[in-house]
């Protein structure tokens, strides 16, 4: 019988500071987001809720960042 694994991986985020460019955009990649998130076997996926930022965007904005292993546990974590 194969065995599964349960454990779900740590999701570690840390704060990011951006400027808009000359249009009033930024884009920001998961991965600046990941403050060094981990697992026991191993990581297949970082992505986040929110990479366009405009305008309107302007101050305080919570991203959550979700991991998930490569046996499809998954954790998440905030970052403003």
């Amino acid at each position: 019988m194969p065995m599964t694994i349960m454990t779900a991986p740590q999701a570690l985020c840390q704060a990011l500071t951006r400027s808009l460019d000359a249009n009033g955009i930024v884009m920001v990649e998961a991965t600046e987001f990941n403050n060094g998130s981990f697992d026991n076997c191993a990581v297949d996926t970082i992505f986040h809720s929110m990479c366009d930022f405009y305008c309107e965007n302007v101050g305080p904005n919570t991203v959550t960042l979700t991991v998930v292993d490569v046996n499809g546990n998954s954790s998440t974590c905030t970052a403003t």
